[in-house]
């Protein structure tokens, strides 16, 4: 076997910003040795698009994969992934459309992951430093424990590695066969906290996670920001409301979510509660969709939501 990952990079599509996709194509085609794009139902404008950069002579194994419909997230990455396995891959990147890599990040990824493995530490993922595109912010790799969050930034060190409980699922790196030990991500969740739950079952199995504070990645979260104090806040579509009230409540009662996620989220879904529907406009949409996610959560539906 060659010493070279056969790395295959996973987008997922649903309507994306044209130019964004084609910067974020543009950029990591470059880094790996294949690519496949998997459509979750988008309009034949964005299709027609994608269609014809996936016919455009790229010298890397480029492929697109029309779903026909929205499947989710994880739908959309398990499909990715069993392409990927299919062309030999040894090394799965999974990318959101929005995402702008570093032209070195998945050099800087692999490096790290070359290095924990010859110390046969058993890695599930590593995953980049994110900076949030609109506010230039990097955000810090968290490990939870019993009294909260610890905050580990790469301010002071810019080339460490840093052990983690959570990455974000747009830029993580992980080596095929660790799906095949940890399971694939979970597509009853359809869409948010699908990596936190990918991540939180791997830790349980025994495998850590690393972020590479060397490795940069931009990346955006919610389709606003708004500050309240000190705080800032990533404000969603009411859809997503309903999704990412349904899915936290979901993973309480997981029994290898970690305790100190539970407590400080707990704290954290009572505020936005409160200030989703009190403050932010849909505010009547807002608290209809997170009700009903709180009723679907406690009754175990999962899937796409279905009024």
């Amino acid at each position: 076997m060659s010493d070279t990952p056969l790395l295959c990079a996973v987008v997922v599509t649903y309507h994306p910003e044209p130019e964004l996709l084609k910067q974020l194509l543009e950029t990591v085609l470059p880094q790996v040795t294949a690519l496949v794009v998997v459509d979750n139902g988008s309009d034949e404008q964005h299709l027609s698009l994608i269609r014809s950069w996936s016919l455009s002579g790229l010298p890397k194994v480029f492929s697109l994969i029309e779903t026909g419909k929205n499947l989710g997230i994880a739908a959309g990455q398990n499909r990715g992934i069993a392409w990927a396995r299919k062309q030999g891959s040894s090394h799965i990147l999974l990318l959101d459309q929005d995402s702008i890599p570093a032209t070195d990040m998945v050099k800087a990824l692999q490096e790290a992951l070359v290095d924990l493995s010859n110390r046969r530490i058993p890695v599930a993922a590593v995953g980049p430093r994110l900076v949030d595109r609109r506010t230039k912010r990097s955000s810090p790799f968290v490990v939870f424990n019993w009294f909260g969050v610890t905050r580990n930034s790469c301010a002071r060190d810019p080339g460490a590695l840093r052990q983690t409980d959570f990455l974000v699922s747009s830029g993580m790196l992980v080596p095929i066969s660790v799906f095949d030990d940890v399971g694939l991500p979970e597509e009853g969740l359809f869409i948010d906290n699908v990596d936190m739950e990918w991540c939180f079952r791997a830790r349980s199995m025994g495998f850590l996670l690393y972020g590479v504070c060397s490795a940069v990645m931009l990346h955006s979260v919610g389709d606003q920001i708004f500050r309240i104090g000190p705080r800032v806040l990533h404000r969603h579509s009411p859809i997503r409301q309903y999704y990412i009230m349904r899915n936290r409540l979901l993973l309480y009662q997981r029994s290898y979510t970690p305790f100190g996620w539970i407590v400080q989220d707990a704290a954290r879904a009572l505020f936005k509660l409160l200030v989703f529907a009190l403050v932010f406009a849909p505010r009547w949409q807002n608290i209809c969709m997170m009700c009903r996610g709180i009723r679907d959560a406690y009754t175990g539906k999962v899937g796409e939501y279905r009024a």
